[in-house]
Formats: structure tokens, C-alpha cells, sequence
């Protein structure tokens, strides 16, 4: 099984490719597979996610941050941003092992948090973000009292976390333009 994304005029689709072989003595004597287009859930679902979402290559956030935008033109949205203040001294006082769960645990934490309107990934080192509704601005004061709840448990490491946002106005914006002003 394979998870592909196709790019064509700027528009990103994702898809699973599933072959199965058959044969025997070591001959592949018959090959069966299908092709599907993913949703927007299964894609955030399976593993893809982690290797998409993070430092290296966070195409599929914005490509979901992007869909989000044409799918919702009515919908006020805003991007969140969110550091691990002196992240540094978690490693240095831990160890880089501990550092690393810890992002992992953050990860999933928001990952369990968002509701089908929002969307969440870990964008660099120890940098965050989630792309949320709101109707009103105390909507958006509240999420990040979830969210800070949410993340705060890790092994009863004491930590801080710094917090930016950004209300997406202009959404003839890039995306990455958007999630920079966060």
C-alpha cells in the first residue's frame, strides 16, 4: 500500500494505491491492485500525517489549510501558533529522547483535541500550530486555554509555552504567508 499525493494546476490531491501479488515458487504470476482518492479525514488518519506535517515537509497542512479556506468562505478562521519556551532545557535536563517524546506527545494531544473544523501539525522544531473557527474573539481565547490544558501534562515537566495568532482576513494570501504572520 502506498499514499500518493499528485499535484496538478496547484491543486493537491491524495491517493492509495493497494497491489496485491500473487504467485507461487518464487514467480509473481498475477497482480491485482485499486487506486483511491483519500478523504480529508483518512489523510489526517494514517501515518502520512507525521512525515507531512512536521519540520521536513509540511505540504499536506497547508494544502488542508488552503481546502479549509475554499471549502468555509464564510467561516471566520484563525491560525494559532505556539512554542515551547526554553525547549532547549527540556533536552539538555532530560535528554534529547525525552525532548523528542515530548513533541511527539504535544502532536497527539492536539491531534485528539481538533474537531473536524480544525486542524492542527507540528510545523518545526518546537513550533505548532492550529487552524481554528471562531465567531468571536473570546472563542479564540478559549482554544488556547484548551489547547495549553491539553499539552501541559508531559511527564510533570515544568514548561511554558508562547502563543501568536493570526486572524485570516486576506485569503488571497499564500498559505505559507498566513501561517508566517502567526
Amino acid at each position: 500500500s502506498l499514499n500518493l499525493r499528485l499535484c496538478e494546476d496547484e491543486t493537491a490531491e491524495w491517493y492509495n494505491i493497494t497491489v496485491h501479488l500473487k504467485g507461487s515458487s518464487g514467480k509473481m504470476e498475477e497482480l491485482a491492485g485499486v487506486i483511491r482518492k483519500l478523504s480529508t479525514q483518512e489523510i489526517m488518519n494514517i501515518e502520512i500525517q507525521d512525515y507531512y506535517t512536521t519540520t521536513d515537509n509540511p505540504i499536506l497542512f497547508f494544502d488542508i489549510i488552503s481546502q479549509k479556506l475554499d471549502t468555509y468562505p464564510d467561516m471566520k478562521f484563525a491560525l494559532i501558533q505556539f512554542d515551547i519556551k526554553r525547549f532547549k532545557l527540556i533536552n539538555e535536563n532530560y535528554g534529547e529522547e525525552a525532548g523528542t517524546e515530548m513533541l511527539h506527545f504535544i502532536t497527539r494531544q492536539l491531534s485528539n483535541y481538533c474537531n473536524a473544523n480544525q486542524v492542527s501539525a507540528r510545523v518545526s522544531g518546537d513550533v505548532f500550530m492550529v487552524m481554528t473557527p471562531y465567531e468571536d474573539k473570546s472563542e479564540i481565547d478559549e482554544t488556547i486555554a484548551e489547547i495549553q490544558q491539553k499539552v501541559k501534562n508531559f511527564r510533570n515537566y515544568s514548561y511554558e509555552l508562547a502563543f501568536g495568532v493570526y486572524l485570516i482576513e486576506n485569503r488571497e494570501e499564500s498559505v505559507r504567508a498566513i501561517c508566517d504572520y502567526a
